[in-house]
């Protein structure tokens, strides 16, 4: 029978907390096992590990195999190379346990923080030499330059004014002109409503004409 020594999930969901169990390698991983030697809280900070080093060594003497989270969580202690020493046979007197690990959320503060240090020191430099040509650009403009740049403005202002005005009068001639082929149209529309008039009497009297010599011609018979 293979032993292995491997965690047990036992937290609810999206609250998770392990067992540290020896359990045979053929049972399923919620399955029975042999004994539990510690526990392990991943959600706290900095995660709580505990293990009873004597079951554990005494475990490890007797060919139980650790998973690789186990491994890692033993070496976090310090376990691991304790226990290398153990079968050496080296005097422990040497063994010190390792510096407890910062938390990782505090690293990656740490890390935003020392970017957006970073990102502002980038950005003062860039603009510390546009500031610099703003500077020098405004002490070297003098009186007369000032002067210059306002006249030119004034030139380019006077072109625009004409040609405003210009096309002011342009307007002002064509209304009167519009006026007068408006009158004319007038003119035309009213003197053929006329002669339709009078066309259309004359045909009403060609019309009366010819019905009364209709009505002589019976009569002659």
């Amino acid at each position: 029978m293979s032993v292995r020594i491997r965690l047990r999930r036992m937290g609810a969901k999206k609250n998770p907390f392990y067992r540290i169990i020896v359990a045979d390698s053929r049972k399923p991983r919620d399955g029975r096992y042999i004994e539990s030697i510690g526990t392990y809280d991943p959600l706290k900070e900095p995660a709580a590990i505990q293990i009873e080093e004597e079951k554990l060594f005494g475990w490890l003497k007797n060919g139980a195999q650790p998973s690789d989270p186990v491994w890692d969580l033993l070496s976090r202690l310090g376990l691991r190379q304790k226990w290398e020493m153990l079968k050496g046979g080296q005097d422990l007197s040497e063994w010190t346990p390792p510096a407890p690990r910062t938390p990782r959320k505090k690293k990656k503060a740490r890390a935003e923080a020392a970017g957006a240090e970073t990102a502002k020191e980038t950005v003062e430099e860039a603009e510390k030499p546009a500031e610099e040509e703003k500077a020098e650009s405004k002490a070297e403009e003098t009186p007369e330059k000032t002067e210059e740049k306002e006249q030119a403005a004034e030139a380019k202002a006077e072109p625009a004014a004409e040609e405003k005005a210009a096309e002011v009068k342009k307007e002002k001639k064509a209304a009167p002109e519009k006026k007068k082929e408006s009158k004319a149209q007038k003119k035309e529309a009213k003197e053929e409503a006329k002669s339709e008039e009078k066309s259309a009497e004359k045909d009403e009297v060609k019309s009366e004409d010819t019905s009364e010599e209709a009505v002589d011609e019976p009569e002659q018979a």
